[in-house]
């Protein structure tokens, strides 16, 4: 009877340690969900742009990214994918351009365009 309050306390104390380590599992899994999430768009959307890359003018796909936090950069040929501390990137054999050099989860529609100049493209438009 007079160790009851002790066995409770200690009780108590281990029960909220371990509330506190699943607690941070559980963040860090979803954070690396989220992450393989972006991954996944992120060579979707190269593996659509090759398609297009392998068509002809007037070309179209329609792309959905799942991006999260993360962001698609576009720098002429290459794509680079930003989420977290993870950055992939890839040479596509075509320029992409787009209203801004940043994609962010969306739908997106991918054109093969060609240029004044006489070269090709695809160009990335919003939904």
């Amino acid at each position: 009877m007079e160790s009851l309050p002790l066995v409770l306390l200690l009780g108590a104390m281990l029960a909220a340690s371990a509330a506190a380590i699943g607690s941070n599992a559980l963040n860090r899994v979803q954070r690396l969900t989220s992450e393989q999430r972006a991954i996944n768009s992120f060579n979707h959307f190269v593996e659509q742009c090759q398609m297009l890359c392998a068509g002809g003018v007037g070309d179209s796909k329609v792309v959905e990214l799942d991006l999260g936090e993360g962001k698609i950069a576009l720098r002429g040929n290459l794509v680079q994918l930003f989420v977290g501390k993870t950055v992939k990137g890839f040479l596509l054999p075509l320029s992409v351009s787009a209203a801004s050099d940043e994609l962010y989860s969306g739908t997106y529609v991918l054109k093969v365009y060609r240029r004044s100049d006489g070269l090709f493209l695809i160009k990335v438009e919003g939904i």
